[in-house]
């Protein structure tokens, strides 16, 4: 009789050890598809800098470098740049775009601008297209869509996303608004 309980006890042991080992092997491999998403995230941002930098080349040209939006501008893109968290980063994006648009406004209505063919041809056509094109593919980022599945996965099966989160597996911060 003691060794049936014993067989039994081992058993049930052994099924709550393979749904634990099991759902938190499937929540790792998971997350790290998620993680591995947020390249493409950084690698967009990084077109944003890109973007910022030449709004500032064609700006220090024509404008006071102590100017509120260029300060703005330079600003958000230290941050886009920079190691900060998805939070910061996300608030820096969206200044970048108003700060961007502010220098752009502000460059459009510059008489050296209008004097200069070449600025003239970055003011009224590329950099606002850059802008809006780094904007959109930003926005669209394959990572929001990886982490929102994921978060939606973990909302849905609550057993499992316990027994993760006790591994320190959590839902993903998403950047932006979702489309």
């Amino acid at each position: 009789m003691k060794s049936r309980i014993i067989a039994v006890v081992l058993c049930v042991f052994l099924v709550a050890f393979s749904f634990v080992y099991g759902a938190l092997k499937g929540w790792q491999q998971d997350a790290a598809s998620v993680e591995s998403t947020y390249s493409s995230l950084q690698g967009q941002l990084d077109t944003r800098v890109e973007t910022a930098a030449n709004i500032l080349i064609v700006a220090s040209r024509h404008l006071p470098a102590d100017a509120p939006e260029v300060i703005a501008l330079r600003s958000a893109r230290d941050v886009l740049a920079s190691p900060a968290p998805l939070e910061e980063k996300e608030q820096a994006n969206e200044s970048m775009t108003l700060s961007a648009e502010q220098v752009l406004a502000a460059l459009t209505l510059c008489d050296t601008v209008q004097g200069d063919p070449r600025d003239k041809m970055y003011v009224d056509s590329m950099l606002p297209q850059m802008l809006r094109e780094s904007a959109a593919y930003t926005a669209k980022s394959a990572y929001n869509t990886a982490a929102q599945d994921f978060n939606t996965r973990y909302r849905q099966n609550p057993i499992s996303a316990f027994i993760a989160a006790q591994f320190g597996i959590h839902p993903f911060e998403l950047f932006g608004q979702v489309q």
